[in-house]
């Protein structure tokens, strides 16, 4: 099962890596939400949409074979969202 284009796996991958204290338990359900608290248990109770966007990210592209200039200007464009998403306090 996946979450839009995100395999469950890669999913669980990177929530059980941004949050090493959760144990997932999504069933791959397609009506749920699978960053519900009711999809999980351990802490936070809480799972950011953005940090496991992050993580799930990471996971699927090879930043590293970027050239230097074009991982720049993505850094850059992060940080403008963080920014007008009140992320960055």
């Amino acid at each position: 099962m996946s979450v839009g284009d995100v395999p469950s796996e890669i999913l669980k991958s990177a929530i059980e890596r941004k949050y090493p204290r959760v144990t997932f338990t999504w069933d791959g359900g397609k009506f749920t939400n699978p960053l519900h608290k009711d999809n999980h248990s351990g802490s936070p109770e809480e799972l950011a949409k953005a940090a496991v966007a992050v993580e799930v990210t990471a996971e699927r592209l090879d930043i590293d074979s970027w050239s230097h200039d074009l991982r720049k200007k993505v850094q850059k464009l992060i940080s403008f969202i963080r920014a007008s998403n009140h992320l960055d306090r």
